[in-house]
């Protein structure tokens, strides 16, 4: 018996594969996707796994198992990068596959399909897709929740970034200029939303470690809103934090459903508050 093995086929079929797991990997890591990285992973995966198909019994054994992680870890490596957890990633990519994998197994089997064609494949692929998609992100939405963490949206002048955030039961900072509770963010993650001038005017409150309301005043960006507000915390009595108002937040876990807070007075904290955190800023637990 002569079996025919279409190998244009199969990587068409292990490319988008990889590249969808790459994907929505990189979707629930909240990362910045680059999908040219992406098409490389996947390429990388397809094209390496053709010779196990022309000769399985390398993936037989035990390195077998060495070189379907290689191959796993090298994807991974190419399109996401080795920065914030390269084992966390490559787990997380694995699970996508795994969980891909059952869900379409079980269509086939509710469905009673034996022969699969491409386009029949392809039906599949995509169904099987958003399933997995969906049950991932109730799944990591779960542990968020739990864990008291919050995917936030940040708006300020037509900008738009994405950031993690805890909800600090202890963060009590209250801004009483606009009568509202304060969040707190990471320096870093507020300089991406501000203009130059916005920027050098933190560096020179650092510097001084006062606000030169006269330099407030003649900024040239329009409606700038800088000021102070006063905070306490363990080891240090007292002190004073730049506050920037936020045109709008969006908290997209509340309860599985979005919150917008408006005006949203931001307090600008050290970096090194969040060294090693998977969240740059502190949110406020009133609400939320």
């Amino acid at each position: 018996m002569q079996i025919t093995v279409y190998l244009d086929l199969i990587f068409i079929i292990n490319y988008l594969v990889d590249f969808y797991v790459l994907l929505i990997t990189g979707m629930l890591l909240h990362q910045k996707l680059h999908m040219i990285r992406i098409g490389l992973g996947a390429l990388f995966g397809a094209a390496l796994l053709l010779p196990c198909v022309l000769y399985p019994k390398l993936l037989m054994g035990f390195s077998g198992i060495i070189i379907s992680i290689g191959i796993s870890m090298g994807a991974v490596v190419i399109s996401l990068g080795r920065d914030g957890g390269f084992i966390r990633k490559w787990f997380l990519s694995t699970t996508v596959m795994v969980l891909f994998g059952g869900i379409f197994q079980l269509l086939k089997s509710r469905l009673g399909v034996l022969d699969i064609t491409f386009y029949t494949w392809l039906i599949f692929f995509l169904a099987g897709g958003i399933v997995c998609y969906i049950s991932i992100c109730f799944l990591v939405r779960c542990r968020e929740e739990r864990d008291n963490l919050r995917h936030i949206y940040i708006y300020y002048r037509g900008k738009t970034i994405e950031e993690t955030v805890l909800v600090d039961s202890g963060n009590r900072l209250w801004d009483y200029m606009t009568g509202k509770p304060v969040m707190l963010l990471s320096e870093m993650t507020v300089r991406k939303i501000l203009s130059e001038e916005e920027v050098h005017f933190i560096e020179e409150y650092k510097k001084k470690g006062y606000i030169d309301y006269e330099d407030n005043i003649l900024l040239k960006t329009p409606k700038t809103y800088f000021h102070e507000i006063s905070y306490r915390s363990v080891g240090k009595m007292s002190g004073r934090l730049l506050c920037v108002m936020l045109d709008s937040v969006e908290v997209s876990e509340y309860h599985f459903k979005t919150k917008f807070l408006k005006k949203q007075p931001c307090a600008i904290a050290d970096e090194s508050l969040f060294k090693g955190k998977s969240y740059k800023g502190l949110l406020f637990p009133d609400d939320i």
